[in-house]
């Protein structure tokens, strides 16, 4: 879901580097995994009040990591120029699910999946 705070969500910012605010069209562009349709884009960036630019600029970064945490396909990612004609900056981030998470997070994410394993196990009689 859309975070209005733009925090990071939970363990994106362990992995991956930050990523500069888009403050013109071509920052956005570079920003951008889906570079399709860079013509209209750039026509509505041009139309997008201040406001608007970086309310899309805060979010694209979360988005990016969103996409690259589901292990979105290319071909799934809206081109840039249906992201800022859509106003898909204003679309709530869907939930990612459990094991996509966890495989993000690596180790740490294992690692805390078997002490929640050991902890629910009951404990071992003695001799076993």
């Amino acid at each position: 879901m859309r975070r209005p705070d733009q925090t990071p969500l939970p363990g994106f910012d362990t992995f991956l580097p930050a990523m500069p605010m888009p403050t013109d069209f071509d920052t956005f562009w570079r920003c951008y995994p889906n570079k399709q349709g860079k013509s209209e884009a750039r026509k509505r960036w041009a139309r997008m009040t201040p406001a608007e630019r970086c309310e899309a600029a805060d979010t694209l970064g979360m988005w990016v990591e969103f996409w690259k945490l589901a292990g979105t396909e290319q071909r799934f990612i809206p081109h840039g120029s249906t992201w800022l004609n859509q106003r898909r900056w204003e679309d709530d981030l869907p939930e990612l699910p459990a094991p996509t998470l966890t495989r993000a997070r690596g180790m740490a994410g294992l690692a805390a999946l078997r002490a929640i394993a050991n902890a629910q196990q009951p404990p071992k009689a003695i001799g076993q």
